[in-house]
């Protein structure tokens, strides 16, 4: 999959990471994909700050987020009841907020599997390396960190103080894990376009700070470089994901 057309205009030189418009057109093609047919972005939809750009849209993908999907449990293994958990694509970790919407807790993209992903995030979450969040606090959509993790430049030489008090960190984990549900949205394209389709989507979630208040603020994100063309992405889901766009510029 390749994408020749770039944008144009007096702000060349910046990254474009806003939402195209909401209408359409080209061909529907057999990968779930519509080819380019003159498809632009309306500049009339676009924000200000990006007046005078055009964008060539080379290619629309369809992404659709199934779920939710329970993480795990001490009978089930990861993603038991979930029937796409050998795919490949873009996924959520979420918390059904008191308000009966799912709230966004972390945004990620796997070519492995979603089964294989999953799995390494629960390992890595029991074993101290990821961040752990007050559980009860989380379906309120508030980030009270409990433990911040082993993997971050500041906290790497923490391994004494979570083995020190892992009689106590252990079930609010455990608790913090069954907390969550997943969201899987099959993609398959290349690994570059993947990430920027998760970069968009981290985007525009941090973008708006009550829907991304539970995700990490220091994870990095891939985005559209300004000699790539645009891909337009539709969004959908089976539940209300709060803060979740219909449409994005990858």
């Amino acid at each position: 999959m390749r994408v020749a057309a770039v944008p144009t205009g007096r702000d060349r030189q910046r990254e474009a990471k806003h939402e195209p418009s909401e209408n359409y057109s080209g061909t529907e093609s057999r990968n779930g994909y519509t080819e380019p047919s003159n498809l632009f972005c309306d500049l009339s939809k676009l924000p200000p700050d990006v007046a005078g750009i055009w964008f060539h849209i080379s290619m629309l993908i369809h992404l659709h987020f199934h779920g939710p999907f329970s993480v795990c449990s001490e009978t089930d293994d990861v993603l038991a009841n979930c029937p796409l958990r050998s795919g490949t694509g873009i996924y959520l970790w979420a918390v059904k907020q008191l308000t009966d919407v799912y709230r966004t807790s972390y945004l990620g993209e796997t070519s492995e599997s979603f089964y294989g992903r999953t799995k390494e995030h629960v390992v890595q979450t029991l074993g101290g390396n990821y961040r752990v969040i007050d559980p009860d606090q989380m379906c309120k959509g508030i980030q009270q960190v409990i433990w911040d993790g082993l993997w971050r430049r500041n906290t790497r030489d923490k391994l004494p103080s979570f083995l020190s008090n892992y009689e106590s960190f252990a079930p609010l984990v455990k608790r913090y894990l069954f907390a969550q549900v997943i969201f899987v949205a099959p993609l398959e394209c290349e690994l570059r376009l993947q990430r920027r389709v998760e970069g968009a989507l981290a985007q525009h979630l941090r973008s708006l700070p009550e829907a991304s208040s539970l995700l990490p603020v220091d994870i990095r994100f891939i985005v559209r470089r300004v000699e790539e063309s645009a891909v337009a992405v539709s969004v959908s889901a089976d539940a209300e994901i709060e803060g979740l766009p219909q449409e994005i510029l990858a």
